[in-house]
């Protein structure tokens, strides 16, 4: 599509680039305040320099810290600083301290029990075979839930490579595997227990603990644990 007439090129686009992609490499930890307020604000001032006003803001109000907790008037007493940017930066902190006093309410999988019930609610009404992995915090509160493979009625396998790489980039300390057999009984094949075993000794590589894997069938499931494919050890319950 042409640009329209009146569209000026963006003369800081190529700096902003660097920035994001400094960010998606090295995230936060490679950034000093003044680049980090001037990162936001290239999403509410879309052709300026915000360098400057970035070091004018932390000059204000002394840290990152003090930026996001001014109000929107003490914000836009700063030059250069109008609604759209204190909002935008009044909103980020509002959601900073709002998170901080909220308690967590993610699920804690720390049964079997409990982890059954949670899986079990993907497969509802479910027609074809899909492979699920839960990634879970070192207090095995969820993280996410990652949908890692789907396929014809009972005919997909666990894609071990795929699973350990979605695991790591979020972060999980350990994790719940699951699939389910819609046309059959909820029983591990030789398959599934020759791919758990390889996808617990590859999470175990990079520190990552598989403390369960679950067969979900239409009304049922069932644990590798509890069907005598006793094959890691939940020692976290």
């Amino acid at each position: 599509m042409a640009k329209a007439e009146n569209q000026k090129p963006n003369i800081h686009a190529k700096h902003r680039e660097r920035v994001r992609q400094k960010f998606l490499k090295v995230g936060l930890d490679g950034f000093s305040e003044h680049e980090i307020i001037e990162f936001v604000l290239f999403y509410a001032l879309a052709q300026q320099d915000t360098n400057e006003l970035a070091h004018r803001l932390i000059g204000t109000f002394g840290s990152v810290r003090g930026v996001l907790s001014a109000s929107v008037d003490q914000l836009c007493q700063v030059k250069g600083v109008g609604e759209r940017s204190a909002i935008l930066l009044k909103l980020i902190g509002d959601i900073i301290v709002r998170d901080r006093e909220k308690p967590d309410e993610r699920p804690v999988l720390n049964t079997n029990e409990k982890i059954g019930d949670f899986v079990a609610q993907f497969y509802r009404a479910n027609n074809v075979e899909m492979v699920i992995v839960v990634a879970l915090d070192h207090n095995l509160r969820v993280i996410r839930t990652i949908k890692v493979a789907e396929g014809d009625i009972d005919n997909v396998s666990i894609p071990v490579a795929k699973t350990v790489r979605s695991l790591v980039t979020c972060g999980a300390a350990a994790a719940v595997l699951a699939h389910n057999h819609p046309s059959q009984v909820a029983l591990p094949s030789e398959e599934d227990v020759r791919a758990t075993k390889k996808l617990r000794n590859s999470l175990a590589t990079v520190g990552i603990e598989l403390l369960e894997h679950i067969i979900v069938t239409p009304g049922d499931y069932i644990s590798f644990r509890d069907s005598g494919n006793n094959i890691y050890v939940v020692s976290r319950q």
